[in-house]
């Protein structure tokens, strides 16, 4: 897994015992919300898909965004996924904690996201705290003494210019340099660190010719030269990849040297005079909270920073590629100013056609073969423009399906660096709600026998238990005549009091009557 996205599950795997323990909370949420599905995929269907949807359940329950359609479903979907899960487990599993997701929902679509309302920084607070006790004897009064420093130093900082009160406490992901080139063009401005030993690498005609059309064709101001160029060539569906390669180089340095200049043309014909071939290379860079790594140094390491995931814009649209870093390198185009820069990644991209990406339509897990790879040669992609994923890869006892094949899962960053001011450090969620839950049908009931021995039909069995039955149903029908019949007796005797109850009332009334006329 990246690094800072869980602690290292492998001490808690007891392997003789066959059982995890000593997992941390936050564990547990990631563990839960991810691995789970794929921990027991090689169960059979019908006990997946309940352990699936009740992950994906609290997955969209802890998301950062929640939509009140989407926890209407998940209320009206939880007593399901309950329900299939009373199916497959003992009734001894199903205790109070097993019955709260029923409220979670309705508790979020009053409370709102949870990440308002749980206790991880109140649990992170507590931690600051027991770790600042200077002295053991008197431990409450050296955390009071501690708090009161730290707050009356917050309150004179409103009084000075801004400064960061804590820079040891900030996370690598989050210390990133600000742009420094003076550049009109946004593809310059873009915040990041390289960390690490510095390398010179010469690029080859393949990568010097792809790393250049790959910068200009995402530069926000050069869309419109594009697009331009587009429209003069004519160029057919399915053949403006390579045309691009070839042509728009030339034809742009052509069409920014021949227009008037002023600051912004200026950083156009610096950007269409091609970047030096020798560029710099580095094996770790921090950019948008994320951590990368190449591929080669993080082998042998417990964590792993080099997947990748990127929307690009191929032949038939958008399509989601996923790859590895090989190499991060930092292009310089000669200025007359100061020099301009922009950081590319060189990956590994694998096949994003079906022989190599496949989707779960259901629970829209994103499933690559990793062995198959992208032909064409494009392998840059802008650092600030990828996103971070890491492949989990199935049981080694699984079918002949899965086999080769790995889970991708993409990463949110602890960090985020918005106006050079960090935010606070979070725990692991989603952005949103990553898929619409539809209303979860009963599945139909299993039988309990094995479905790879002989089936037997048992005639003499079956007719004594049919005959056992019927003489079942006349016994209770003879019990329930005579109960009638009972009821019936009682229901007489009970008239007949009331109406010898009633003669009484009545000569009494007349024997009154008698002495009021006697009077």
């Amino acid at each position: 897994m990246p690094d800072g996205y869980s602690s290292n599950l492998a001490r808690c795997v007891n392997i003789d015992k066959v059982s995890i323990q000593g997992l941390k909370s936050h564990d547990c949420h990631v563990f839960m919300e991810t691995l789970v599905p794929v921990a027991f995929s090689c169960l059979p269907i019908h006990v997946l898909n309940p352990i699936i949807e009740i992950s994906h359940f609290f997955k969209d329950l802890c998301a950062t965004t929640l939509k009140a359609d989407s926890l209407r479903k998940l209320e009206e979907n939880i007593p399901f996924i309950l329900c299939k899960l009373e199916r497959i487990f003992p009734p001894a599993f199903f205790d109070l904690m097993e019955h709260l997701p029923i409220h979670l929902a309705y508790e979020a679509w009053l409370g709102g996201p949870v990440q308002y309302r749980w206790m991880y920084p109140f649990e992170r607070f507590m931690g600051q705290s027991k770790r600042s006790v200077k002295n053991k004897a008197r431990v409450e009064g050296s955390i009071c003494a501690t708090y009161l420093y730290r707050e009356t130093t917050y309150f004179c900082s409103h009084y000075f210019k801004n400064f960061m009160l804590l820079p040891n406490n900030v996370r690598n992901e989050t210390q990133c340099q600000t742009g420094t080139c003076q550049s009109t063009l946004s593809i310059f401005q873009q915040v990041g660190r390289p960390v690490g030993k510095k390398f010179t690498y010469w690029l080859t005609d393949a990568e010097f010719n792809s790393a250049h059309v790959h910068v200009l064709i995402n530069c926000i101001e050069v869309k419109v030269y594009l697009d331009s160029f587009l429209m003069a060539m004519q160029v057919p569906e399915g053949s403006s990849s390579s045309l691009i390669h070839s042509e728009f180089p030339q034809w742009f340095k052509y069409q920014v040297h021949n227009q008037a200049l002023s600051p912004i043309i200026q950083d156009l014909r610096d950007l269409s005079n091609w970047p030096m071939r020798c560029v710099k290379e580095w094996h770790t860079y921090f950019v948008n909270g994320y951590k990368f790594h190449t591929n080669a140094w993080s082998k042998g390491r417990k964590t792993t920073n080099c997947g990748v995931f990127v929307k690009r814009l191929t032949e038939g649209g958008y399509d989601d590629f996923y790859g590895i870093i090989q190499k991060i390198y930092e292009l310089e185009y000669n200025s007359s100013s100061t020099p301009k820069r922009v950081v590319v990644f060189y990956c590994e991209w694998f096949d994003p056609s079906r022989n190599g990406t496949r989707v779960d339509p259901r629970y829209n897990i994103v499933e690559i073969q990793m062995t198959s790879r992208y032909c064409p040669f494009d392998p840059f992609i802008l650092a600030h423009n990828v996103r971070q994923v890491y492949y989990v890869p199935y049981p080694n006892f699984h079918t002949i399906d899965k086999c080769g094949w790995c889970v991708a899962i993409q990463t949110k960053p602890r960090g985020r660096i918005e106006s050079n001011d960090v935010q606070e450090e979070i725990p692991y969620q989603v952005h949103e709600m990553e898929h619409e839950n539809e209303i979860i049908e009963v599945e139909g009931i299993f039988a309990l026998h094995d479905f790879d021995g002989d089936d037997e039909e048992l005639e003499g069995q079956n007719q004594e238990h049919e005959e056992g039955e019927e003489e079942e149903d006349e016994e209770d029908n003879d019990e329930d005549e005579e109960e009638f019949e009972d009821d019936e007796e009682d229901n007489d005797e009970d008239d007949d009091d009331s109406l010898h109850y009633d003669d009484h009332s009545d000569g009494s009334n007349n024997d009154d009557n008698n002495d009021d006329d006697d009077d």
